[in-house]
């Protein structure tokens, strides 16, 4: 979780408390007016400003995240699980991948991303450039549990010429 914050607070220019409160305010979890210690008011000012929460920095904990600001660091964890099985191959070879419960892979898939956005584009490109590749060789269960994709990130960062780890899939 550490490296999504630095680089969720490299890509916004937002502070770890600021993407902490949006994370929480995305998932309605309640840790917000539990959160062992106040948020700023110019934090909470701030996020007001940008357009990423509307509400008061007096009430931090009946704040609304905005559209906006939820598409620009999250996404919905029904479209980006759906978005990811319709492009998983019902088969490879002769097997079927998709034996198991669509809500179980939904579930599993949120864990894997955390709802965020950038690591959700990232997993669906990597699965992109392996069904192109066809690279895909096993069931989508094993897939997702396994973080199969890390693998195919590598594969492609070996295939860049001089080895160039510099690629997009950093």
């Amino acid at each position: 979780m550490y490296n999504t914050i630095k680089t969720l607070i490299a890509k916004t220019g937002l502070s770890a408390e600021q993407i902490i409160y949006l994370t929480s305010l995305s998932r309605r979890d309640g840790f917000v007016s539990t959160y062992p210690k106040p948020f700023f008011k110019g934090d909470l000012r701030e996020l007001i400003d940008r357009g990423y929460i509307v509400g008061t920095v007096e009430t931090p904990a009946s704040n609304i995240i905005t559209p906006e600001g939820f598409n620009a660091i999250f996404i919905d964890e029904d479209v980006a699980a759906n978005e990811i099985w319709n492009l998983y191959p019902s088969y490879f070879d002769k097997y079927q991948t998709k034996s198991m419960d669509k809500e179980m892979f939904i579930m599993l898939y949120q864990k894997k991303i955390d709802n965020l956005k950038d690591k959700h584009e990232e997993i669906k490109e990597l699965l992109i450039k392996a069904i192109e590749y066809g690279w895909i060789n096993r069931k989508i269960e094993m897939w997702i549990r396994s973080e199969q994709w890390n693998e195919w990130k590598e594969q492609l960062q070996q295939m860049k010429p001089n080895n160039d780890r510099t690629t997009e899939f950093t």
